[in-house]
This record gives structure tokens, sequence and C-alpha cells, in this order.
């Protein structure tokens, strides 16, 4: 136990914890029920709003309770100078269980603490160092009362965080980066004050002591495109931790070290001689990242840990940038000749890729623009993009002056592109913009058409418009507009016409101004036959209907009239709330705004007319991918094929994209082999805790097995540990065929299968493992021609009175050694007045059973054959 301070400076320090960090945590607070309101009425799915809704509720309603009790936390340990010992998140004993959260806090509180010591770091460690000197203590820095780390972890358990969705998580951390770093200035200062006042200096640095904030090579503003590399370690280091046994080293230490440090003690050749004495390999072939290294190793070099990863890294980048699609097939071989100067330049500085302004990253980008596959390919950017290429290879020699020097070259043509999708998009938006103008015409011409008949119209009329009549109307709409003497004159035209032929449809109504209108027809048709040569030169189709049209209007034939049904639009539909949000995102789109498909493939919104109902898409080089309607933007929205993007980010690319994409297939490898077994690819024992625990939160009856290979000691004597392993591989993927599809089958132990079944009740589970039992009986196990009889004893726990995990896992081992008991291969079912009595004494029957079975067997082999050892001793098997 650590002696406590003088308890004036631990008064001192805790007057300022009660007095400046209150107000610090409120305002963080504030701003974080604002960026959770706003998130919330942005959210894809109801889910991810209901997410930011539970826990803007948390800091509403337990806000200053969290606060007061992250205070009191820290005014109970800073008398101590130091907390409660926290695991790394490194300890490999905890990449072995299933649940993520404390890990994922941990790493989630480290990586604000980063991104918080870009201002706060000297104020941190000049407080922490002095509470170190009055303790005497040197404590990690998430042991440290004063230290950011400590103080954020305390912070996240006041608030649950563990139980928020990753979304309300994420905007939590976003709000701690933007308030946090100002906020808690005043409060460092504060502290900082009292060790000044009581003369307490800070202690020098020294090995074990927590190191005051380098500058990191990659800028703040860089800092997101720089997560994906620093995550690759992380995990990387997480993962052959938890492989090799390793405890970790020091806590807080992320990201790659300098490689002076990492080769520190290794004399060897320098890796830019190294790389000028490796024989390169025969034109057309190209070596991986492994082959590299392991050339250079042969030259002298010394490769470390941290550069070993690194080359990993980049050859990982290369094999995905060769199975890119979208990348021109032409110069594929092109980009995969530069991995040995893109390796060297890595392994010379870890900055190369965690640095998206590092010349190296950058002129990659730049040339992985340019590569974009287009069709037909354009061979004179692929020759200039070849030399670029054929210079880099050829001029580095270690400086990443030679990146630079290409920069100009390599913005020249990324001008052109661009030049040129943005020609491309050009011509897709006017192409649809005259399409929507005519659209527009053509329906400004019918209503007008309409409103003169009103409904009930002249069918020689009818064929008059579709003559050419109505396309002469659309083309002085579109050229002049409706204002135009044009246009009113040949509407006049057109309603003089359609009067005409109504009034003439009754003869005997016909009066004075009828009779003077008989000598007009000539002089009106005249005017329309004129007017129509002029528009359709060349073409007559439109005689017979003016001759037609002449006939009627004198009375030598009747006129046929037909009803023309209006153009009704469609009725508003009526929304519920989430389709009202809905529509509301896609009318606040405008032309111009970008969105992403699901691929994550950026797409811009290139013409947008609500008017009309018509809605295009274009991809990053202008052509067009998508022509929708609202309804069909509507749905796209909803159902998650398009996103809205803020913009097109310009740090995001093929290089950020497949970095980010190899750190989730690690993340999902570790989590993968965190929570299934290594042998038979099934859950292991905690992942079934886990679904027990969900199956005892429900409110609905449910029910588990524990199955036991009966005798599996004598198949494995006979057909030794590898048909042992065949066999449990078998059975683990003949299981899951029997079972229904809700149910969860792990392995439990060495030959030991567990089952949750959801939903079932005592009956239906006892029937099931009847199943299961005579199922595995009849089928047996085949291994070299040689039949090998399998039998299951099975445990059977209906869990509607059981509240607790522990108490299942008994119980089901119970009622399986209460089977192996009563003879093996047989079923038994879980009963409180008969196995829990005798639970100890069937459990140690059974252990000894086995152990005179396991002598019985061994002697009787031995007369016969060598036998193995006993297969306790076997990695695979109790």
């Amino acid at each position: 136990m650590p002696a406590p301070i003088a308890t004036a400076i631990s008064q001192a320090l805790c007057s300022v914890v009660r007095a400046q960090l209150p107000g610090a945590l409120r305002e963080l607070l504030q701003a974080l029920e604002l960026a959770l309101g706003e998130q919330s009425l942005q959210a894809f799915s109801n889910r991810d709003a209901e997410a930011c809704n539970e826990l803007r509720r948390v800091c509403r309603t337990h806000g200053r309770q969290a606060i007061e009790q992250v205070v009191a936390r820290l005014c109970q340990y800073l008398p101590l100078g130091q907390g409660p010992q926290v695991k790394s998140e490194d300890n490999s004993s905890q990449w072995s269980l299933v649940d993520d959260a404390e890990v994922d806090d941990l790493l989630e509180a480290k990586r604000l603490v980063r991104s918080l010591r870009e201002t706060l770091g000297p104020l941190e460690w000049r407080a922490c160092s002095c509470l170190d000197r009055l303790t005497g203590l040197s404590p990690r820095e998430g042991e440290n009362p004063l230290s950011l780390e400590f103080l954020l972890r305390q912070l996240q358990d006041s608030l649950q965080l563990r139980q928020q969705a990753a979304l309300a998580r994420l905007v939590f951390q976003n709000s701690v980066q933007r308030v946090l770093s100002v906020a808690l200035m005043g409060y460092l200062q504060a502290l900082v004050q009292v060790f000044h006042q009581q003369h307490v200096e800070p202690l020098q640095q020294g090995p074990s002591q927590q190191q005051p904030p380098r500058q990191t090579a990659v800028p703040q503003r860089q800092a997101a495109q720089a997560r994906p590399y620093q995550a690759f370690h992380e995990l990387r280091q997480a993962q052959s931790q938890a492989a090799s046994g390793l405890l970790p080293g020091a806590a807080g230490q992320v990201g790659p070290a300098p490689v002076e440090t990492l080769v520190r003690g290794e004399p060897g050749l320098p890796l830019s001689a190294g790389f000028a004495g490796v024989q390169r390999p025969p034109a057309g072939e190209h070596w991986a990242a492994s082959q590299w290294l392991h050339e250079l190793e042969l030259q002298g070099c010394r490769i470390s840990p941290q550069q070993r990863e690194d080359a990993l890294l980049v050859g990982e980048l290369f094999d995905a940038l060769e199975q890119e699609e979208r990348l021109a097939a032409g110069l594929k071989p092109a980009l995969r000749s530069l991995l040995p100067t893109v390796l060297q330049a890595a392994l010379l500085d870890p900055a190369a890729f965690a640095d998206p302004a590092h010349p190296l990253r950058s002129t990659l980008d730049k040339v992985l623009r340019l590569a974009d596959a287009c069709d037909p390919p354009n061979r004179a950017l692929e020759a200039r993009l070849q030399g670029v290429i054929d210079t880099l290879n050829a001029s580095y020699q270690g400086d990443v002056q030679v990146f630079s020097a290409q920069a100009q070259a390599l913005d020249e043509l990324l001008a052109l592109q661009q030049r040129a999708y943005r020609n491309s998009a050009e011509r897709v938006m006017q192409a649809h913009r005259g399409r929507d103008t005519l659209e527009g015409a053509r329906r400004q011409v019918d209503d007008a058409m309409y409103g003169l008949h009103g409904g009930r119209a002249a069918q020689v009329l009818l064929d008059w418009l579709a003559a050419g009549w109505k396309e002469l109307l659309v083309h002085e709409l579109i050229r002049n507009g409706d204002d135009s003497v044009g246009w009113r004159g040949d509407l006049a035209l057109t309603s003089l016409l359609n009067r005409w032929l109504q009034r003439s449809e009754d003869l005997s109504a016909l009066n004075q101004d009828d009779v003077e209108r008989a000598y007009e027809v000539e002089h009106l048709l005249d005017i329309l036959r004129r007017r129509m040569e002029t528009f359709l030169v060349g073409q007559y189709q439109y005689l017979t209907v003016l001759a037609s049209l002449r006939r009627q209007l004198l009375g030598e034939e009747p006129i046929e009239f037909v009803t023309v049904a209006p153009l009704i639009s469609a009725p508003p539909l009526v929304l519920d709330s989430t389709e009202q949000r809905w529509r509301e995102r896609r009318d606040a789109l405008q032309a111009g705004d970008w969105l992403r498909d699901a691929q994550g493939q950026p797409l811009q919104l290139i013409w947008c007319n609500p008017a009309m109902d018509h809605y295009v898409l274009v991809d990053s080089q202008g052509r067009e991918a998508g022509n929708l309607t609202g309804d069909q933007l509507l749905t796209a929205l909803s159902r998650g094929s398009l996103l809205i993007s803020d913009a097109e980010a310009p740090g995001e690319g093929l290089i950020q994209n497949t970095l980010q994409d190899i750190v989730g297939r690690l993340y999902h490898e570790i989590t993968h082999a965190r929570s299934h077994d290594e042998l038979t690819g099934l859950l292991n024992r905690r992942s079934f805790e886990v679904a027990v625990a969900q199956c005892l939160a429900g409110p609905l009856p449910h029910s588990f097995l524990l199955a036991h290979l009966d005798q599996f000691i004598l198949l494995n004597q006979h057909a030794g540990p590898v048909g042992g392993d065949a066999c449990l591989r078998q059975l683990a993927g003949r299981l899951p065929q029997l079972l229904p599809a809700d149910a969860s089958l792990s392995r439990f132990g060495g030959v030991d299968f567990a089952v949750a079944l959801p939903g079932h009740d005592e009956s239906q589970a006892l029937a099931l493992a009847e199943r299961l039992r005579r199922e595995v009986e009849e089928q047996g196990f085949v291994w070299e021609g040689h039949r090998h009889g399998l039998s299951l004893s099975i445990g059977v726990v209906e869990a509607s009175s059981r509240h607790d995990v522990a108490n299942v896992i008994g119980d089901l081992q119970s009622a399986s050694n209460s089977a192996k008991q009563a003879g093996r291969n047989r079923v038994h079912c879980y009963r409180e007045d008969q196995d829990g009595e005798h639970n100890g004494l069937l459990a140690i029957a059974a252990r000894v059973d086995d152990i005179v079975e396991r002598e019985e067997l061994s002697l009787r082999l031995q007369q016969i054959a060598p036998v193995a050892e006993d297969s306790d001793e076997l990695p695979h098997y109790e």
C-alpha cells in the first residue's frame, strides 16, 4: 500500500478537481447531447437513431451523477497517487474472451488520449510527474489519477459507454476531441499551479516514467488517415502476443517506433546497400515482400520485427492492388514493379504509410488515381504514367525527394484527367437537362391543349396535333418561351381552330358570324400550311390531315369528337415518420452533392430536377451511374444502397481503403480466434456462456444440451491423434445439420459439445437430444477403412427457472455425468431432487470410473501393440 501524500497538497489538488473539472465535463455533456441530437436526425436507420437517443437520455438523466462519480473517484485515489490497476489491452488472456467491450474501452481511451495530447500533453506530463515525485511511485499512465487516460476511463464507466452502440461511441469520441482539448486546459493549469506553489518539481526523464509527448510525424489534420496504419500494428502486436503468450510491453506505446530504436544493438548492412546488392528477379517476374526480406537478410541486413510488419503491410497492399478491378489492366505490371521501391522507402521511414502527406504516400496516391480503368483504355496516359514509374524505380536510392521531383508531372496529368472527367459529367448533365426541358415543354403544351378543348376534342384536331403541330408548339415554347409573340400567336391559331370545330358540330345553330367564318377558313388553313412548311421542311404527311380539316370546317364531312383524359399527377403518398424523414433528406439534396454506393464508391448527383421527378448520378470519372425517379432514390437511401456523403474526401483513395480493409480482416481474424475453437471451428466455451446469458435474458423458456463423446480414449489409441482430430472435426460438421437454425453449437471441452436452444422447452429438447444420440450412433466414424462406433451421453437442462450462467453450466455437467454414470449412450434430463443432491458424488464416481477404464484399456492394448501415452496428455482431449 503506497504512503499517502501530504495532507495540504492532497486537499489543494482535490479542491482543484472539485472546482475545475465539473465545468469542463458539463461542457462536454452539453456538446455531446447536441451532437447526438443532430446525428439522430441524420441517422441512416432507426437503429442508429435509437442508439443516439439512448446515449442522449443517459447524458440527460445521469450526467450530473456521472460527473460527481468521476470527481469522487479522482479525489479517492489522489492521496495515494495511484488508481486501481487496469489490464492492458495486449494481455494475452484478454484475447481469449468473446466480449470485446473492455478491450475496446482501453483502445478507445488510448486513441482519445493521443488526440488530446496534441494540446494538453505538456501540462498532463508535468502534473503526473510531480505527483509521481511526491508518492515515489511510477504508475502506468492509465493508473495515475491525474492522467488523461485515467480521467477518460472513469468517464467511460460512469456513462456506461460499454453498453452503447458503435455510432453513439463514435459521437462521444468526436465530442471529446473537440471539447476537452480546450475545456481541460484550465483544469490542468490549476493542478500544475498547485505543485508550483508547493515547490514540487517533476521527475527527470526515466525509462519507466511517463515521457513528455513527442511531436508526431503525422499532422493532426491527417490523423484520421493514419489510424488504419496504427491499428494494423496494434492488432498485429496483440495477435502475436496472444499466440506466443508473451507479456505486453510498455502500456500506451502505440504505432511504429523509429527504425534506429528497433535495430539498436543489431549492427548490419544498411538497407540501402542491401537493396543495391540484391540480384533482381528476371524481367517480367516479381518477388513478394517476404522474398525481398529473405534476400536482404542474405545480404547481411538486420530486419527488426517492426520493419517486418511494415513489409507485410506493403506486400498485402500490392496484392490487393493487383486484384483491384478499378485499376487499368495495362498498368498493373508497372504498379507491381514499384513494390521494391515502396518497400525500401517504408522500411527506412515508418511514417511512409502513416502520413498521407509523406512524399511516398502522396506520390503513390496520385499514381493510383491516374491508373483508373477506363473503356477504351487511355494509351497515351498509360505511356506517360509508365515513364514516371520507371523514373521512380531507377532514381530512388533512399532519398524521398525523388518522389517529390515527380509531383509536378503527376499534378499535370491529374489536372488533365480531372478536366476530362468534369467534361464527361457536364455532357451527361446537359443531355438530361435537354431531355427534361423537352419533356417539360411537352407537358405544358398538353396542359394548354386540354385547357382549350376541356376534355372533349375533335378527332381531326388531335390528328393535326400529332401530324406535327404539337412539335411546332413545343419548339416555339423552348426556343422563345411562353411570353413570345410566336408562341402566343400559334396558341391563338389553335384556339380559333378548336372553337370553329366545336361550333361547326351543330349546323342548325350557325349564326351570321359562322356564315362569315366560312369565308375565312381558307385563310386560316393557308396560315397553318405555311407554318408547317416552314417547320417541317420536305415533309408533306400533314397535308392529308389539313384536307380533312378543311372539309369538316366547311361542313362537307361530319366532325367526330372524342373524350380526352386529363393529365392527373399521382396523389401524394401518406408516409410514416421514418419514410417522411428519408423523403426530407432526399428533398434536401441538390445538384453537386456527393453520395456513396454500397461498395463505398463516390457518386455525384449531377442533375436534380424534383419538378420532373428526375435524378441523375455520375461516378468519379463522370460516367452516368444512375438515372432515377424520386421514389427510386428514396428507396435506395432508405435501404442503404446509397449513402449521403458530406463531400468527396480528398484524402481517401485506394491505399486508404485497402489499409482499412486489411485492418478489418485482421480484426475479424482476431475476434474469430477469440470466440471459436481452433480445431473444429465451432464456438468455444466462452461463446457458449454468452449464448446462455442471452437466452436467460429472454422471456421464453430455453433449453441447453451437453453431449459427451463416450470412450473417446479407445478411438484415440486405435486411430491415433490424427484420427481423433478427424473424428472431432467430422462430428462438428455433422451436428449443425441436425440442429435448428437458431441453435448455438460450441465445443465446450475436449470431447464435450454444448448446444443452446432458444425457445425450446424440455420436451422439445429431449426429443432433439435423442435424435442426435441416435444419428451419431448409426453413422459412427470411418477412418482408414475401419468403422469405429460412436455414442453420446447427453445432459439436458430446461432453464425456465434459472437466471445464472454458472448454475446452468453446473446443471449441464451434472446431467451429462448422470447420463455417463447410468451406462452411457443415453439422454438424461436434469432433476433438482436427484442430480442436485448427488452432483459431487456423481462427478467423483464418473472420474474414478474413467480412470479405471483407461487403466484396463491400456493393459489390454499393450498386449496387442504399443500404444501412445495416456490420452490426458493430448492437447485436444480430456
